[in-house]
């Protein structure tokens, strides 16, 4: 069943839900407010994205809100270079899942990070719109982290994720760099 068509859009749900990714959006200090560099630089908007989750019996159990960049309004070679991550191959998959059976290893873990892309570090200066109440005539906020939606915050978060990995001790594989092994250690990570 969706949610999303099924039920009102109650105001107080939908109010936690935006506080909470501003809260975590401050707790990472993804961005800076500053006074406008150039009055013809080009400035990447936002959108509120809004999601119901449920659960197994179809009630609703939360609201989530995420402040997406509207990477549209991205310009190439001046708000991005590249936008190419790589992301791991349903054949490596496939190959964990038979090494992991045959082996008769234990059953793998899955991990999901909340907010994984406001860990990447931005390579270029980009620009968005101050959020309606916090706008000050003549400045934006200029970004220090990749936030959703921008065209490079997959890749950013990517660099950052073995970035932090490598030191650890574990290195990519030549047939997905989305595979990570442990050097010392039977741990493999598949991101």
């Amino acid at each position: 069943m969706d949610l999303r068509h099924s039920c009102k859009q109650p105001s107080l749900g939908w109010y936690i839900a935006m506080q909470e990714e501003l809260k975590l959006l401050g707790d990472q200090e993804v961005w800076t407010v500053v006074p406008l560099p150039h009055p013809k630089l080009n400035i990447v908007g936002y959108r509120w994205v809004y999601k119901i989750k449920g659960d197994a019996s179809g009630n609703i159990s939360r609201y989530k809100a995420k402040l997406v960049a509207q990477g549209f309004s991205q310009q190439p070679g001046t708000d991005f270079d590249e936008i190419f991550a790589p992301v791991v191959r349903y054949d490596s998959l496939r190959l964990l899942t038979l090494l992991s059976i045959s082996l008769g290893w234990q059953q793998p873990d899955q991990l999901d990070i909340k907010g994984a892309f406001l860990y990447g570090y931005l390579n270029e200066e980009i620009y968005v719109r101050l959020l309606p109440g916090n706008d000050f005539p003549g400045s934006c906020a200029c970004l220090n982290k990749s936030i959703y939606g921008l065209k490079q915050s997959p890749r950013q978060w990517y660099q950052r994720l073995t970035g932090f990995l490598t030191p650890l001790g574990f290195v990519t594989t030549n047939f997905d760099p989305c595979v990570l092994i442990h050097k010392h250690y039977l741990l493999i990570i598949a991101i």
